[in-house]
């Protein structure tokens, strides 16, 4: 790379993703132009791909500029302007290599380029030239059609745009042109046009690319590339969009992404089904969808849940970036915990099993529905981790392990494991010889204190009115904390005022 070039790095944020190891490497970026052999200093990364180039021209300088801001992605250069459908042809039979096609040739006089729009099937960022004109209410083709990325040219400072830079109502971003480039005698000197802040942009995207390979995410389609320059663009001209310079001027973030958003597009390859309980010491019988809902989703960090009555509920869908792992400790980290979010099926399990009994309905509920995703993806119960470490905070804690109790509660993973095998389903519901109901959650820790009393027996919440549980009706005795009697056969109704509820009124429920 040219020292010369170190200021424009920095302004477009590309040096800090250089300094992070984030260069290009493992992208692939094609060229479409005229003529242009690689110059002597480019022969490590550029390549005429059909070996027809016998002079340097305007393509080699567009091979420099990209390899400026993408110094270790490879460049793969094509003439475009020969035979338009050989070159079509080869992009076609290897477009799952290619990451990036820049196309710093424009139409003239505006005139469309329709050799360009079969591009659009190859589901590949197209990065265009918006052309050198200075046309004010529109850009060139191809950079006019709308599936294609359309970049003009700001300035080397990148505080205003080119004058010669044409706008219009296409135009997504521009970005710095005036790229220092070598020649052959190792002199150097600066190009300008919309052709060089093309693979200005497209080398910046280029490291974006990488990242995301790095971080296991699918190939970046043509509208995400777009949303991802236009969301990291900053004002030169109006405030948002504006004709001259569309978004603004496109600079990486100065602070690269921790983890992939939970929202992410990412088609997952299942490998996996790992089952997560709720460590927040409230019982199963207090649904996760009381509990926290922050997106409007049922269960926003699992693909399903499984509340305590045996009720199976869709979360997450499998074509987005998963989110029920969050820790890289070792010997967890030998994969990464990402590599189980975009691999595995979480299932979340309502209930602190450290404390209360699974029950019944929910056990085999969970028995049901791992059977069901083991058929569907071809897996078998060596692919199934519990969450081992109950007690661990960081989920799924250093390891998935097959301890000796499923979930600290009366199935041990043998139990577990066993009817799996047997396919068994639930054919009594449990009867409880003590149940604890509570009305609020100020009526919680009470409630808790009588239930360990009773040797750990069952809790459920109540929203209000008679609805109850059906595990509480068939219950032999009731402890009713707080909110209205339930006037159920065997209750022991408290209202949860030590005020009110005598020491022998209490005792009684002991």
């Amino acid at each position: 790379m040219l020292k010369e070039n170190n200021e424009v790095r920095k302004l477009t944020g590309v040096d800090v993703w250089h300094n992070k190891g984030y260069t290009g490497k493992g992208v692939t970026i094609v060229l479409l132009d005229n003529e242009g052999m690689a110059r002597n200093n480019m022969k490590a990364y550029y390549t005429d791909v059909l070996g027809d180039q016998t002079e340097i021209g305007h393509a080699s300088n567009v091979g420099q500029v990209a390899h400026e801001f993408a110094p270790d992605a490879k460049v793969l250069m094509l003439d475009n302007t020969r035979n338009k459908d050989n070159v079509f042809e080869w992009i076609k039979a290897h477009k799952d290599e290619i990451d990036l096609i820049n196309v710093s040739l424009a139409g003239l006089y505006g005139k469309e380029t329709p050799d360009y729009l079969r591009y659009e099937e190859l589901g590949i960022p197209l990065i265009c030239a918006s052309g050198n004109d200075d046309y004010e209410d529109k850009i060139s083709y191809p950079a006019a059609y709308p599936f294609t990325i359309a970049i003009g040219a700001a300035t080397r400072k990148g505080d205003s745009v080119a004058g010669y830079s044409n706008e219009g109502a296409m135009l997504d971003a521009v970005a710095p042109s005036g790229i220092y480039v070598q020649r052959d005698d190792g002199y150097t000197w600066s190009v300008d046009g919309t052709s060089f802040a093309a693979p200005t942009a497209c080398g910046m995207l280029a490291c974006y690319i990488q990242w995301r390979k790095e971080h296991g995410l699918a190939r970046l389609p043509p509208e995400e590339a777009r949303t991802f320059i236009r969301e990291n663009c900053k004002d030169i001209e109006d405030k948002g969009f504006d004709k001259a310079s569309g978004y603004g001027l496109f600079c990486l973030p100065e602070t690269l992404p921790k983890e992939v958003l939970m929202s992410t597009p990412y088609n997952r390859t299942i490998q996996s089904i790992v089952i997560h309980h709720m460590g927040d010491g409230l019982p199963p019988e207090v649904s996760i969808l009381q509990r926290w809902n922050p997106e409007g989703l049922d269960y926003p960090e699992y693909d399903y849940g499984i509340e305590a009555d045996g009720t199976v509920r869709v979360g997450r869908p499998l074509n987005i970036q998963g989110a029920h792992t969050l820790s890289d400790r070792p010997p967890y980290s030998q994969k990464g915990y990402q590599w189980w979010n975009r691999n595995s099926i979480g299932i979340g399990l309502a209930g602190d099993f450290t404390k209360y009994p699974m029950p019944l309905a929910q056990f085999y509920a969970l028995v049901s529905l791992v059977n069901s995703l083991m058929s569907e993806h071809g897996l078998t119960l060596d692919n199934v981790y519990p969450h081992g470490q109950v007690t661990y905070t960081d989920c799924p804690g250093c390891t998935y392990s097959k301890v000796p109790a499923l979930m600290e509660g009366k199935w041990s993973y043998d139990n577990f494991e066993q009817a799996i095998l047997r396919n068994e389903q639930q054919e009594v519901s449990d009867v409880f010889d003590v149940c604890v109901v509570y009305y609020t959650p100020a009526d919680f820790s009470g409630a808790l204190v009588v239930a360990n009393e009773n040797g750990g027996c069952a809790m459920f919440c109540r929203n209000g009115g008679p609805s109850v549980h059906v595990d509480v009706k068939k219950a032999k005795k009731i402890i009713n904390i707080g909110g209205p009697e339930l006037k159920l056969p065997g209750e022991v109704w408290l209202s949860g005022d030590k005020a009110k509820d005598t020491l022998k009124k209490v005792a009684a429920t002991l």
